[in-house]
């Protein structure tokens, strides 16, 4: 099959290509760098075939299947477009080697995997063989050419889904993937790539415990004899070193010449453990009383030695632990000096490859889909550069519909640390369910927060307070607009909401107040930057009511009547207010800040009874 792309060339004034990677039955396979992401790397497929052809409509399947899935050990879906008669299937890079290349080198050193490195490779594949089943998805082949080592972290990551299907509750369907991760594992095992049955004879000559020969035999059974919940349970409750016991030996059994990988061939012939064979005359003769005294002697010289040795080991061992003690504060002494310090100015700049790699180290750390991470960050400067989105696609869209970038590359670089920053400061709940947040959550959220005697404006203090202090390129008058509700940038405001909702049913940042008996209430705390408190307070009716708020500029106020619309303070840098409060109900009393650092504060809330006539 002939190369549809040269290296150099710029495919659709977008993807620069560097390299060809190979081909498979759909089509051609490049390294390219994406100049629109900060020439982030990315694989592109390639396949020529005329309209309605049987490999196309294929081809067109597996970017399908990839567009709907959002998953860290995926390879993300980034563009499918056509160009004439050839496809283009745009997929994240995944840096690091083929299970496939990895056994490879195993095998030109006389090695392959071991039953834990094995076991280990079934427990990182099961997250990702849950979600895709969740997704009514089955992969289909669990080949080890299709599944890459990440280097960034370990992880398995699926890179190619030509024979991935969506399944309707089909029975079998999503057993097939069961069955492949036992093919993969035979093959891992025995450095059979193409394994066949029988499988007892291919796995004789493995050093496996018998609990996991008997799972893998279950997983190879068609159909297999456990689901992956079961699989999931047995390789958690298996213990960390697998090898049988001295118990399990069998003296009749040949046992495998064990290399330093735990895996080797049967030397037949040899006995497991070596079998000495004595007379019955020496051992039924008595030792003389010559030898009984030598033994004694011996026996107390040897006694002295170790008690002497022991008395050397000790002192050794004082001498040792405090050298490490002058040592350990020797180097603690240095840290604390450099600490105090000047940092130098010599110190060396990351290069730009260093900072790509730990922006994409952070967002897969995060699980978010590097196409809605990229959205978000084209909202954000959107926002700081007031371009209005929909005028930006329709005015210069590229060849392929995508409008073109924002900014200058500092911005880009900007406004992606400044995203990274937002998301990483999200609960994992709040990040797990980031895609499934939207302006709905907002109106079901609200029960939630009237039942703590709290309003939607005081809750909304709290989410803009925080959103801001990560966001501030989005305008405070456009949080409550519905256009905003439509913005990508809204589904970090939403997520932001779900935490601060959680932090007031825990009461980690709200709490209830009432007088009683006493006509004065104090409070103090610590605001983190963006961060607020809540607080509902039963007022009897006064004469005078009276709050003061003693905390630097930054800290930001609320201050709400039971009913009606009428707002007493609303994020005011007034901290001060006093007056009459003749509603019944629940006061809504809300502090926030906007500084950068933590501040602390100091609330007084004081109240002047009014007074009775006695007619």
């Amino acid at each position: 099959m002939p190369q549809s792309l040269s290296l150099g060339q710029r495919l659709d004034d977008r993807y620069l290509i560097e390299l060809h990677l190979g081909q498979n039955s759909l089509g051609q396979q490049y390294l390219a760098h994406d100049t629109h992401r900060f020439d982030e790397p990315c694989t592109i497929k390639v396949l020529t075939a005329p309209p309605g052809d049987k490999a196309g409509n294929l081809f067109k399947q597996q970017a399908e299947i990839l567009y709907c899935l959002d998953h860290p050990q995926i390879a993300n879906f980034r563009e499918f477009f056509a160009l004439g008669s050839e496809l283009y299937l745009v997929q994240d890079f995944v840096e690091g080697q083929s299970y496939f290349d990895l056994l490879k080198d195993r095998r030109r050193q006389d090695r392959v995997f071991t039953e834990l490195e094995v076991r280990q490779w079934w427990g990182q594949m099961l997250p990702v063989l849950y979600y895709l089943h969740s997704q009514k998805i089955c992969y289909g082949q669990i080949g080890l050419s299709n599944i890459v080592r990440r280097t960034v972290d370990g992880l398995p990551v699926l890179v190619d889904f030509s024979h991935s299907q969506h399944y309707c509750d089909t029975p079998g369907e999503d057993q097939r993937d069961l069955r492949g991760l036992g093919l993969g594992a035979i093959a891992l095992l025995t450095g059979e790539v193409n394994p066949n049955p029988p499988w007892e004879n291919l796995l004789s000559s493995v050093v496996l415990s018998q609990e996991f020969r008997q799972l893998l035999l279950q997983l190879l059974a068609w159909p297999p004899l456990v689901d992956l919940p079961t699989l999931g349970d047995n390789l958690n409750n298996s213990p960390q070193h697998f090898l049988p016991t001295v118990a399990d030996f069998n003296p009749m059994f040949t046992m495998p010449e064990q290399t330093d990988n735990g895996v080797g061939k049967c030397s037949p012939g040899e006995p497991l453990l070596p079998i000495i064979h004595r007379s019955p005359e020496s051992s039924s003769s008595s030792p003389t009383v010559k030898t009984m005294v030598q033994v004694q002697e011996f026996k107390g010289f040897v006694q002295k030695l170790l008690i002497l040795l022991g008395l050397m080991a000790i002192a050794m061992a004082l001498g040792w632990g405090a050298g490490q003690l002058w040592l350990h504060n020797q180097q603690r002494a240095a840290l604390e000096k450099l600490e105090r310090e000047e940092p130098g100015n010599d110190a060396p700049e990351k290069t730009d490859l260093e900072i790509k790699n730990e922006i994409r180290a952070r967002r897969l750390n995060l699980g978010i889909s590097p196409q809605r991470f990229q959205t978000l960050v084209d909202d954000g400067l959107a926002f700081q550069l007031a371009i209005d989105p929909q005028q930006r696609l329709e005015n210069s869209p590229n060849t392929n519909g995508t409008p073109p970038n924002l900014g200058s590359p500092e911005q880009q670089m900007a406004m992606t640390i400044t995203v990274l920053d937002a998301l990483e400061g999200l609960s994992r709940e709040a990040t797990r369910d980031f895609a499934q947040n939207n302006s709905g959550d907002r109106r079901r959220w609200i029960p939630r927060v009237n039942q703590l005697r709290l309003s939607s404006r005081s809750f909304y203090d709290l989410v803009n307070a925080r959103f801001r202090n990560h966001l501030p390129m989005v305008s405070p008058a456009l949080l409550g607009e519905p256009e905003f509700e439509q913005r990508p940038l809204a589904q970090i405001w939403n997520a932001m909401a779900f935490d601060s909702l959680a932090s007031l049913e825990d009461e980690s940042h709200y709490q209830r107040l009432s007088f009683d008996d006493a006509d004065q209430l104090n409070l103090n705390g610590t605001l983190e930057p963006g961060e607020g408190y809540a607080y509902a307070i039963t007022i009897p009716p006064t004469e005078e009511f009276s709050l003061q708020l003693t905390a630097p500029p930054t800290a930001r106020i609320s201050f709400y009547p039971p009913t009606g619309p009428e707002v007493i303070l609303q994020n005011s840098a007034i901290h001060r207010w006093s007056g009459p409060t003749d509603q019944t109900g629940y006061y809504e009393l809300v502090i926030t800040s906007t500084a950068e650092e933590p501040i602390a504060f100091e609330l007084e809330l004081s109240i002047i009874p009014a007074s009775v006539d006695p007619f």
